[in-house]
């Protein structure tokens, strides 16, 4: 085997009959360029370079790789989020500890390493079904004791909840702030598309038309309220469902919800896994439907987002398609241990450059 340090793949070279790839073109920085060759090619590169390459190699197929259907870069999605609150606790912070950062030191093979733990509040399946729901996942973070000065500048409406709470005979140990993480549905006109203006290496740039739904954002609100309405009914406090002073979770046809979201800078969704080439780009064993011997790992096949963060998900792919690839692919079962692997002399590190990896 052998890493190529510091090269970037510009081009996706079908074979004649354009039913296989039959190399990869490769570039760097310095004007380096060669061609790798392959049985197989696994294109690794994310939710926005995977569409990038393969709607950039069309020199066979004019609407690029994989892109029959018109399939290649839409649905991008995103795990969405946004603070909300206060939420007015009568039980004490260390009650609610799982459900905030908890910072724990771990051993790395004799290195002391900082982590942070976290427990999420996460609905039912069948009340997400019954709501309509999306997949959300609820935290609580960054705790006050109800008398800190720097509370009212944080959460002004947090004195409702405190007095609300003080009139029915209760004592309010903490006030905190909610956040709620949702996954976003997969919508077509959500996508990733080539701009005519390029980069350093002649490649065509993206340009990403990112766009939530109103069910979306709907499905946040409708969270927040159920939370927030077994906080009370479980005599645990209150909350205060605001978001950009939005605070009806069952809007009329005519209200405006457009509010801004963060990200969790998870690139999802554009080259989406499907039982059949009319509906995403890659099969079961992440292979694109109409190319032979090209695969596609990582984040960008996932059909839906879900709420939880992406990165085992996307390992569990990968070791799966490496077991598919070993058993179909002639030479790519993993051979006996060598003493030292061959190494290809490292180019220069440039700032930005995306690595490539050819087997």
């Amino acid at each position: 085997m052998q890493l190529v340090l510091w090269a970037n793949v510009t081009r996706l070279a079908l074979a004649e009959d354009a039913n296989s790839v039959a190399s990869v073109d490769v570039k760097t920085l310095t004007g380096n360029t060669f061609t790798a060759r392959a049985p197989a090619f696994v294109l690794a590169t994310g939710g926005l370079e995977v569409p990038r390459l393969l709607l950039a190699s069309n020199d066979r197929r004019p609407a690029g790789i994989g892109n029959e259907h018109d399939l290649v870069g839409r649905c991008f999605m995103e795990h969405v989020n946004i603070s909300t609150g206060p939420a007015t606790f009568t039980r004490d912070v260390s009650e609610l500890a799982p459900y905030r950062p908890t910072p724990l030191t771990i051993d790395m093979d004799g290195e002391q390493r900082d982590i942070s733990l976290q427990a999420v509040l996460l609905l039912a399946p069948e009340l997400m079904q019954l709501g309509e729901l999306r997949s959300c996942e609820v935290t609580f973070e960054f705790p006050f004791a109800p008398d800190d000065h720097r509370l009212a500048g944080i959460h002004p409406k947090s004195s409702q909840g405190i007095g609300l709470l003080h009139a029915e005979g209760s004592e309010v140990q903490m006030v905190a702030t909610t956040r709620v993480l949702c996954e976003q549905e997969p919508n077509p006109a959500s996508r990733v598309t080539l701009i005519r203006k390029q980069d350093a290496l002649g490649m065509p740039k993206i340009q990403l038309d990112w766009r939530l739904t109103r069910d979306d954002r709907i499905s946040m609100l409708r969270t927040l309220r159920f939370v927030g309405e077994q906080i009370g009914q479980r005599g645990l406090g209150r909350m205060q469902v605001d978001i950009d002073g939005f605070v009806n979770a069952d809007p009329g046809r005519t209200d405006d919800i457009d509010y801004a979201v963060n990200t969790g800078s998870h690139h999802l969704g554009t080259a989406r896994m499907s039982a059949s080439p009319g509906q995403g780009v890659v099969d079961a064993d992440c292979k694109v439907h109409s190319v032979a011997n090209l695969y596609i790992a990582g984040s960008a096949v996932f059909p839906t987002s879900g709420a939880n963060t992406p990165t085992l998900t996307i390992v569990a792919l990968a070791l799966r398609l490496a077991d598919h690839l070993a058993a179909v692919v002639p030479g790519t079962a993993a051979p006996p241990p060598e003493p030292e692997e061959s190494v290809a002399p490292a180019l220069e590190p440039v700032d930005g450059t995306e690595q490539s990896v050819v087997q």
